[in-house]
């Protein structure tokens, strides 16, 4: 099982913390230097000039609101990219008294009405429907 807290974590190992600066390139930026099982902070990090407590689940000493700052390796992070928004799109449109297909309504998604009488009156059809959907964007 892998690893993503210190309960077994050494004197030694090489720890980072994006609490902390790290060079350009590493994916370590400190070693840890003391391990106090009997403190609320138990593992002691030093990042060259700057020594710093954190909790065997590597949160920070400070009330840092980001939880988790400590870990084996630098965290590669996915940016997602963002997701489709929902757009509802309803009004009345005309239909061909020939053809009341859902294709003949979905064509005429350009021309949404507010109301049936504007519909008769601009596209001189008989049959109105109102529809509403969501499309994504």
């Amino acid at each position: 099982m892998e690893e993503t807290t210190f309960e077994n974590a050494q004197v030694g190992d090489r720890v980072y913390s994006c609490a902390h600066y790290c060079e350009e390139g590493k994916t370590t930026n400190g070693i840890i230097t003391d391990i106090d099982l009997n403190n609320t902070y138990p593992i002691v990090v030093n990042f060259g000039k700057l020594r710093a407590i954190f909790t065997i689940k590597g949160m920070y000493h400070h009330d840092f609101p980001a939880g988790q700052v400590l870990f084996w390796s630098k965290p590669e992070f996915v940016v997602p990219v963002r997701p489709k928004r929902k757009k509802i799109i309803e009004g009345y449109v005309g239909v061909s008294v020939q053809e009341p297909s859902i294709v003949g309504i979905v064509a005429s998604l350009t021309n949404l009405y507010e109301t049936p009488e504007q519909v008769r009156y601009i596209m001189n059809v008989g049959k109105v429907v109102f529809i509403k959907i969501e499309i994504e964007e």
